[in-house]
């Protein structure tokens, strides 16, 4: 089984975008989380919506965000990890719709 571009990259992330760590409890509890999303590719475990590696993501508290090119405090990019409200921060700093109670976010969402 060897190294694939896929591997590589996640290594390279789990090297350079964590700042600060969770608890194992929050990493298990998120990952539940995740696996039961749709966005989820498990065969990567990569996330459809924001394309981390959900290995690596999860066990942050705060991280580098290299497509937004700042440190950020790690949520959900649709606030499934009970963190809508820092969700929405984020959000309204990029220019987008907060999410609401009601939003049922779908795979063809633009959420």
């Amino acid at each position: 089984m060897g190294l694939t571009v896929n591997k590589i990259l996640k290594l390279a992330a789990a090297k350079a975008l964590p700042i600060d760590y969770v608890t194992p409890d929050v990493t298990d509890w998120r990952m539940s989380v995740c696996r039961a999303c749709s966005y989820l590719d498990a065969e990567n475990m990569k996330c459809g919506k924001c394309g981390c590696f959900v290995e690596v993501k999860t066990t942050c508290r705060t991280n580098w965000n290299p497509k937004k090119l700042r440190m950020e405090f790690t949520h959900c990019p649709l606030g499934k990890w009970k963190d809508k409200e820092l969700t929405n921060q984020y959000r309204a700093i990029d220019g987008l719709e907060p999410l609401n109670d009601n939003d049922h976010v779908t795979q063809n969402s633009t959420v």
